[in-house]
């Protein structure tokens, strides 16, 4: 393999070139020839002249070609590439025993999984694949969808170019005796059994600072909000840049980074079209972490001396090297210095500019920014013809000459290491908070499954035993295990708000189904101290609401529970309301006051602090953990409210909040109804033709669902893992199949899986419910998603067992 790079500075100087080009003996008598070609002009009509006169003077090559930047534009400061003569890069790779292939894709807006999909199909017809040069139709095709369809392709470098952000930005293409064509996705695959492509990133700026979140977009190059804020206020805050001055000479040392897999990825947002929109050079994703950074020319080159050293290994033939403009704007006169280095070992090496570089190798890699990506081709078996003298940077004569380290440098390399430190303790402070959510998770399912046990053995025994004083004990085992479950879930709870995991999940609900259900809760436990449970709401409540009912109801219980606890004697005031705000929208008011020991005024701020006890001299035998007004505290914040508390010392407490929530239809309050009529059922549910199934690894919770299943005369088969529920299922049909979800060898939602996705099996449409100690915030949704019918967590609650039963048996 033989590569010959030339440049002109004209296309008549061109023209005058190809005659001793195409009589050279390598163009005569390769086997292949490829043709690399590129132009620094946006004018259309020079870009016609250019691409006819390629396809006119090499119509023997495969070619593929672009306009493109070059350093000299850019430094220059001729962006627009209009002024001084045309830059053309022509590089010729002249194959002995490999060769490529020219793929050609229709273009269309947001068609890019289509073209992906032609893409892969290409590939799969041509054998020993080593290499892939894409280069889009336009600079808004989404080159991370296409290379998307690869995902599974090993070992298959992806690499290529997105030249400009300007409309005039142009590609063309044609294979060896093939039409010209142009504004088409091309895609040049090199193939061959002695073929060798390496590829490597190139990146060199270090991010620092706060992790920030992409959270509202127009599309992936427009981005409106990083953290809810307009997007444009990353610049205006960090580097005090008006929005007419978020320009690339004013980022170019300060491009943000995004995570990616395995890799950090640059991306430079300019401003958008839109007052604090951004507009990015590559695509960025609602979901995205996104933080700025920093860059050191010292570092960039560093890196690409590492890369030298490896690329010398390799013993290249030839080389590209594509860079992003970016890179020349920090590096200035030093671009060079960068270049020079590859062609110690790639001499003939080409190089292209743009704005978007293309690198995808075994799933990691997209668009990038602020990148340079090396590209080394070697035929086996052939004559290596690259000079492989290493000259280190770290041993030149000028570096030894230069005593004296400009301020700039120090500064940057200062900045640089106090960031690493930082970084280093947030990345241990990052994984401290792992460790902990991970402890607290485990914590949680392992107190659970005991508990389940304990709780369903005695809810046997109150339903089977007929003596007083047992059932007295039970009474209070059955009091003390839900009071453990309370602290449970508040400690969790606790833990996800402070870890920001705590989502607010709107739903449709019946507000006074809602509010008969929290008075029904908390009224024996008011009337067991000798309290009056007065409720007051309005009688024009909207039928339906939507919002997070679950929320809500963790926070109105609370403020029912603290109230009936804190009173001794009198009454607790239960109060809910609306008033309208819009024809779509009310304001939801909930209260609760009493007649209790009241909070004297100091006082009143710590009630929402964590594990905080106020006037504990009165207090001493209050039960609780001292979360849960600052749970519900944090929760109101996360639905845009606030707790309002008042209070007289001696007489009493009034606690309240508002919520704004949707009007729903009420079709789904009639459903609702039907569900209270059916709650409403009194005596045990029997269905003694109705055969279940409980999945669990635990034999303890297979028996106490069993037990507890028993009044209702169905008929109970375990499986205490999924391989021998699945052989069941294939041998019984079940009308029900509780299954647990962390289960070794094989979990409840793989076993789902198996039985739903095989035909043969007679329950694969049977109803599947999920029964875990899993029970944070949002699992339900993700349960049903997976493909289960309903869920319920542990330890069993019976009248939610009940309801699921009636639901899913009733004939």
């Amino acid at each position: 393999m033989i590569q010959k790079t030339y440049q002109f500075n004209s296309i008549e100087e061109m023209h005058e070139g190809v005659s001793a080009i195409c009589g050279t003996q390598e163009y005569k008598t390769a086997k292949d020839k490829v043709l690399l070609a590129w132009v620094q002009t946006w004018d259309r009509d020079g870009f016609a002249l250019f691409k006819q006169e390629i396809f006119d003077s090499f119509h023997e090559c495969t070619t593929i070609g672009t306009n493109h930047f070059g350093s000299s534009d850019i430094l220059n400061g001729r962006i627009d590439g209009t002024s001084g003569e045309y830059g053309i890069t022509l590089s010729f790779l002249y194959f002995e025993k490999s060769g490529a292939s020219l793929l050609d894709i229709d273009p269309g807006n947001r068609e890019e999984e289509r073209q992906g999909r032609e893409l892969r199909e290409f590939l799969e017809t041509i054998p020993n694949v080593k290499g892939i040069y894409l280069i889009p139709p336009d600079y808004f095709c989404s080159t991370e969808i296409i290379l998307a369809a690869l995902n599974g392709v090993a070992d298959i470098p992806v690499f290529g170019i997105k030249t400009s952000l300007l409309p005039e930005y142009q590609n063309f293409g044609f294979s060896a005796g093939g039409s010209l064509k142009g504004s088409r996705l091309f895609a040049l695959i090199f193939h061959g059994e002695k073929l060798n492509i390496r590829i490597r990133y190139n990146l060199g700026w270090t991010p620092v600072g706060k992790i920030m979140t992409v959270t509202k977009e127009e599309n992936p190059f427009f981005v409106d909000e990083i953290d809810d804020k307009p997007a444009s206020d990353v610049y205006n805050r960090y580097l005090g840049l008006r929005n007419d001055q978020i320009i690339p000479e004013n980022l170019s040392e300060f491009p943000l980074i995004i995570q990616r897999g395995d890799m950090e990825i640059s991306r430079i947002g300019i401003a958008g079209p839109k007052d604090g929109q951004l507009l990015f050079g590559a695509p960025v994703y609602p979901g995205d972490k996104i933080r700025l950074s920093y860059g050191n020319p010292d570092d960039l080159l560093y890196e690409v001396i590492e890369d030298c050293i490896e690329i010398a290994d390799f013993k290249p033939q030839a080389g590209l090297l594509i860079a992003c403009s970016n890179r020349i704007m920090l590096l200035k006169e030093r671009e060079r210095e960068e270049i020079d280095y590859y062609r110690k070992f790639m001499y003939a090496c080409a190089v292209v500019y743009g704005y978007a570089e293309i690198y995808y190798l075994n799933g990691q890699g997209g668009e990038l920014n602020s990148a340079l990506v090396s590209v080394a081709f070697r035929e086996e078996d052939a004559e290596n013809t690259s000079p492989c003298d290493m000259l280190s940077y770290f041993d030149s004569d000028e570096q030894k000459d230069n005593a004296i380290v400009p301020f700039s440098d120090r500064m940057s390399r200062f900045f640089k290491e106090m960031s690493n430190d930082l970084l280093s303790a947030a990345r241990e402070a990052e994984a401290a908070n792992k460790a902990k959510s991970a402890f607290y998770s485990t914590v949680s399912h392992e107190i659970r499954t005991p508990l389940n046990s304990i709780l369903g053995m005695n809810e046997m025994i109150r339903r089977e035993s007929h003596e007083k004083e047992i059932l007295d004990y039970a009474e209070t085992i059955s009091n003390s295990g839900k009071m453990l479950l309370s602290l449970i879930n508040d400690i969790l709870d606790a833990e996800k708000i402070a870890a920001g995991k705590m989502q607010i999940v709107p739903v449709s609900y019946d507000i006074n189904k809602t509010i008969k259900e929290l008075t029904d809760m908390v009224s024996v436990s008011a009337r067991s101290k000798g309290l009056v449970l007065k409720l007051e709401k309005d009688d024009d409540l909207p039928s339906v609401l939507i919002g997070d009912e679950t929320r809500l109801r963790q926070c109105t219980l609370n403020l029912l529970n603290n109230a009936i606890k804190y009173t001794e004697k009198g009454t607790v005031y239960f109060k809910a309301g609306t008033e309208p705000v819009d024809d779509d929208h009310v304001k939801l008011t909930i209260s609760v006051r009493d007649t209790g020991i009241g909070i004297k005024p100091e006082d009143i701020e710590k009630l929402i602090m964590p594990f905080e006890r106020v006037d504990q001299s009165r207090n001493r035998n209050i039960e609780g953990t001292g979360l849960g007004l600052n749970i519900v505290k944090n929760l109101l914040e996360l639905m845009g409210s606030s707790l309002k508390i008042e209070s007289t010392y001696g007489e009493g407490s009034e606690f309240s909040f508002s919520v704004m929530q949707k009007v729903g239809k009420s079709s789904v309050s009639a459903e609702n109804n039907n569900d209270t009529a059916a709650d409403a059922k009194t005596g045990p549910f029997t269905a003694p033709d109705a055969s279940v199934l409980i999945v669990d690894d635990t034999p303890s919770n297979i028996k106490i669902m069993s037990l507890l299943l028993k009044n209702s005369l169905i008929n109970t088969d375990g499986a205490v893992n999924g391989k021998t529920a699945i052989l069941l299922c294939e041998k019984k049909k079940y009308d029900l199949i509780f299954i647990d979800h962390m289960m070794p060898e094989m979990d409840g939602i793989e076993t789902l899986r198996k039985i739903r996705s095989d035909p043969e099996n007679i329950n694969s449409g049977s109803v599947f419910v999920m029964l875990t100690a899993n029970d944070e915030a949002g699992m339900k949704e993700m349960y049903i998603k997976e493909g289960f019918d309903d869920y319920m967590s542990k330890p069993i609650d019976v009248t939610e067992l009940d309801s699921i039963l009636r639901k899913y048996l009733s004939k």
